[in-house]
This record gives structure tokens, sequence and C-alpha cells, in this order.
């Protein structure tokens, strides 16, 4: 079974330039690819290469993304990426890769959301870049392999007002989306072949380029959180829900054990068609993390996920309360929102994560 590990490294794996000329000092064996249209920004891609090893082999690849990413081996997600940082300072992850002899398959997931990004978010020039070491660099490295790209459609982000430093949140038409891209499914065309990927050490260059460096955090804490409870469920409508005061009096409970079992992984829910259902969770504790609900049908159903630190005492938005309380208080959170495309298990994900103690699906 092939191995993955991120790992921390505390110095540029090609440094050692074997090249005796200064003008290649700094320079990676590998370079940025990216979509050979000019998109403009906010934009979503995936790349994909396909290889085959001849046996058993061990070694890293580093990898980044403009803006950010996620990595998939053989249809599995093994990272996100990249840190942050700015255009001398872009940092790149490391992984140390395992794998059996035989065919392969290496996707990402890339993000380019420009002035729709988090405020924390920099950018240089929309791609991605993936280097591997010692033999495997012209099998495996973007510039040398046969790297494919396809834009990932069904996108469009907006800005919420009350925290517009957080970027904007998504809405995603999954009747668009190219479901199963990560195995290798859709339509793909040659990635374009960009700028040579460089280090610190490249300072002649008049134009800006990524200086990479190693990431020096490690890889986010990834486990399922167990102590979620089911609080809430009654028939608000998308539309006008912050407007509509939780009142335990409209309290489906006959519905909660069965959203409490969904919860904790014991059995599946069916919504009726042409119905809505608001339910408010609450996570017992204020948590960054990324969600994942599966759907399956409802073809133009709408999902909406959002979070909230606390709930508001009225529909003016400013007083919490006591963080605690639920009753008489309106949610007002902020989150994504999708319309399904009726097809089977389908993952609902965002693309950054979200923050909050309370959780609100409809």
């Amino acid at each position: 079974m092939s191995q993955v590990k991120r790992i921390l490294i505390s110095k540029d794996p090609f440094l050692a330039n074997k090249s005796t000329l200064w003008q290649e000092k700094g320079f990676w064996p590998a370079s940025w690819i990216s979509h050979p249209n000019k998109l403009a920004k906010p934009f979503v891609t995936a790349y994909k290469l396909d290889f085959k090893l001849v046996k058993d082999s061990e070694f890293n690849i580093h990898v980044t993304a403009d803006e950010r990413y996620e990595l998939f081996l053989d249809g599995k997600r093994i990272g996100r990426g990249s840190e942050r940082g700015d255009a001398d300072n872009w940092f790149f992850e490391t992984y140390q890769l395992n794998l059996k002899k035989g065919k392969h398959l290496i996707v990402a997931k890339v993000w380019s959301l420009g002035d729709k990004a988090p405020m924390a978010q920099m950018s240089v020039e929309a791609g991605f870049l993936l280097a591997a070491e010692a033999e495997f660099e012209e099998l495996i490295s973007t510039g040398f392999a046969n790297w494919q790209v396809m834009e990932l459609k069904g996108f469009d982000f907006q800005i919420p007002p009350a925290t517009f430093w957080r970027g904007a949140r998504l809405s995603l038409d999954a009747k668009q989306y190219a479901w199963g891209f990560e195995n290798g499914k859709g339509n793909w065309q040659t990635a374009k072949v960009g700028k040579r990927a460089s280090n610190k050490v490249i300072a002649y260059v008049w134009y800006k380029v990524h200086r990479l460096v190693a990431a020096t955090l490690p890889a986010m804490l990834a486990k399922k959180i167990g102590d979620i409870s089911a609080k809430y469920i009654d028939d608000a409508k998308i539309s006008n829900s912050k407007e509509v005061k939780i009142d335990f009096q409209n309290n489906a409970t006959d519905k909660l054990d069965s959203w409490q079992n969904l919860l904790d992984g014991k059995q599946k829910i069916t919504i009726a068609a042409n119905s809505s259902q608001r339910i408010i969770l609450d996570m017992n504790d204020y948590y960054c993390l990324f969600y994942e609900l599966s759907v399956s049908k409802g073809k133009n159903a709408k999902v909406q996920i959002h979070s909230a630190e606390s709930l508001y005492t009225d529909t003016k938005f400013v007083e919490k309360g006591h963080r605690d309380q639920l009753e008489n208080k309106y949610f007002n959170g902020v989150g994504d929102d999708f319309v399904c495309d009726g097809g089977n298990l389908r993952r609902l994900e965002p693309i950054q994560f979200q923050a909050g103690r309370y959780w609100q699906i409809q």
C-alpha cells in the first residue's frame, strides 16, 4: 500500500545547484504551470499527472500554488497548502511518498480568488508547482512531465459585507462541476509551462517571482469532531431564515434523533421533495474546520451551510447576549451555498476553512 507523510525540512532541497553558471544559481529543476487560457480571477483549476513507477520507490515532492491548493494521490486527499507568505517568502510543502510500482495519479485543485481572497492572501501569478527529487524530476515535476489542466466550473464567490477580511464564501452549482476530477475524470488539456521555479538565492531577475521557502508549519490537524449536538429543527426557508426567530415551541423534536444519528455516523437522512428544513448544530466549542456533507439525488435542491460564533438577540444583528443561549435568538452566519445536481454521494465542502461554534444547515 502506498504511504504519504507530510514532513518539514530546514533548507532548500535544490540549493546545491550543480551548474557552474551564476545565472543558474537559485533555479529549481521545475517550472510553474497554469491554464493555457488567461482566466479572469476568481477561478478554480485542477491539474493532473498520470505516471508509472517501474519499481517500489520512496522520494520527496515539494508542492506549492498561487494562491492555494488541495493535493490528491490516487484519488485520496493527502494535503493542503500553501502556508501563507509573500512574494519574497513563498512557502512550499514537502511530502514524502512511498509508492508501490505501477500506475499512479497526482491531482491538485488550485484556486486563485484575486480581490475576493482573504486580506492575508498574497499573489504573484496564478499557477501550480510540483518538484520531485533525484531521478523522478523528469517523470513527475511540473515543466518536465505531461501535466494536464482543467478549469473547474460552477463556482461563484461573494464577499460577506460583515466579514469581508475573511474573503469570499463560495456558491457552487453542482450541475456544472466536474465530479470525480480527483480520479482523473473530466475534459483535460495540456498545461502551459511558465517561469522556472526559484528560491531566495536568485536576485538578478527584473520580473516578479515566487521566491520559494520551505514551510515552517506542520500539517493542519485532521480529525473528526465528535461532540456535536443537534439542537433545533424547523421549516424556515433559506430566503428568510435569518429573520425567523429560534422558537423552541416550533422545535421539531421528533426529527432531532435522526439528525443526531447522522452526526454520529449511524444513519442517513431523507429530506422530502419540495420541503425545507433548518437544523442548528452546537459544536460545544469554537472551531476552525473544514466540513463535509455527502448528499444524493435532489436535483436543483438548495443546500446552505453557515457558521456563527453566537446567535443574535434581534434582527439588528448587533447584540449577542449569552453565547450558550439559542431560545428567542436569530442566526445570521457566514458560509457556503450549493445547488445539487441529482448525483449520488456528492461531497459538499468549502475551499477555505470556516470558523464558529454554531452551524446552520438548510
